[in-house]
């Protein structure tokens, strides 16, 4: 997920309008987007580590893919926080 994904999923919360997300609208976002995250987080993680397809993370290569694929999430949205 690009960062401008992520801005365009929380932009309805900027109740005011005024192009920021406050703190209390950042709260509301993330309690309302957090089914979605973990959707989505799980969603990718099977993506990228599950190498035979077969729906499931069931060896030693895949489970590494897996913890790859956590570590690099969490920087991507440490990034985010950034801007």
């Amino acid at each position: 997920m690009t960062v401008e994904e992520i801005k365009d999923r929380i932009r309805p919360f900027d109740v005011d309008r005024n192009g920021t997300i406050s703190r209390e609208e950042l709260q509301e976002a993330v309690q309302s987007l957090r089914v979605w995250l973990a959707w989505w987080k799980a969603h990718q993680g099977m993506k990228e580590a599950d190498l035979s397809h077969s729906s499931r993370i069931d060896n030693a290569d895949e489970f590494k893919r897996l913890s790859r694929q956590e570590r690099s999430m969490i920087n991507k949205m440490t990034k985010f926080s950034d801007y």
